[in-house]
């Protein structure tokens, strides 16, 4: 049982390691989605040995060989997207060699400054909202759980789209460092990027979220320069695993909390 679990971890981990050789592309373009199935790959392994306790579950493991079956329906998915990826290889390439300042758009430092004012109002609407109904993560609730008791209900369509500006945000960063890193009418704009960056990341961590949350902010921030340098062949290893350590840190103390203090599926 441990031998067929420790090979499927193995292979599973060489596919990893071939993806990212071959296609680094696809990694950082579908990194939550990779991590997403390493996470859980590496979750389960833990969970087969037996005796362990899940809080997602709220129940203790039993011996299995569960992670085989995991494993094929993973690598299984992510062939067949291999094969779908590799079919649209050229377009692919074609489009990543476009030059986004002279084909697709010029934006201005006045249009990034609107956004960023935006962007600084809608994240102090969310974290108004937060306080003024009840700080999920000192309340002891989980992700999601502050609509059950919040003041202003109508706000959670809007703050489902903190992604997304976190998105737009990061593409705008990307752009200036990659096209107008030489221009002080853009790069004195770069440090208030990283600073709003720090008020969404405070906040879905105010919200309850232990891990993924987090995770995918910080992630849809930076995806857009990962992919500039990846596009460019400039991308190295430190350049990912900066970030990696600096959520790591950043959010040990904070796993330990919600851990230790929710009694809510978080």
């Amino acid at each position: 049982m441990l031998i067929s679990n420790i090979v499927s971890l193995i292979i599973f981990l060489g596919v990893y390691m071939y993806i990212y050789k071959n296609y680094s592309t696809l990694i950082f373009v579908f990194f939550y989605l990779f991590f997403g199935y390493l996470s859980m790959v590496v979750s389960v392994f833990y969970l087969d040995f037996g005796g362990k306790y899940s809080f997602e579950l709220s129940k203790t493991s039993v011996q299995s060989n569960s992670l085989v079956i995991l494993t094929l329906f993973y690598l299984s998915t992510i062939f067949l997207f291999l094969f779908w990826y590799r079919l649209r290889v050229a377009q692919f390439k074609q489009y990543s060699s476009l030059n986004l300042e002279r084909r697709i758009f010029y934006l201005k430092p006045k249009f990034i400054l609107l956004f960023l004012y935006a962007s600084v109002i809608y994240i102090l609407i969310l974290h108004l909202h937060l306080f003024y109904s009840g700080l999920p993560l000192l309340l002891g609730y989980g992700k999601g759980e502050i609509w059950l008791y919040s003041k202003f209900k109508f706000l959670q369509p809007i703050s489902n789209q903190a992604s997304t500006v976190l998105l737009v945000l990061g593409f705008l960063y990307a752009y200036i460092r990659k096209y107008k890193k030489d221009n002080i009418a853009y790069t004195k704009y770069l440090f208030y990027f990283k600073i709003i960056l720090v008020f969404f990341i405070c906040y879905i961590i105010l919200m309850g979220y232990k891990f993924g949350g987090p995770l995918l902010f910080i992630f849809s921030f930076f995806i857009s320069h990962l992919v500039f340098l990846s596009f460019e062949n400039k991308f190295r290893f430190r350049d990912l695993a900066k970030y990696i350590i600096f959520f790591s840190l950043f959010f040990v103390s904070v796993v330990w909390y919600v851990y230790t203090h929710s009694t809510f599926n978080i």
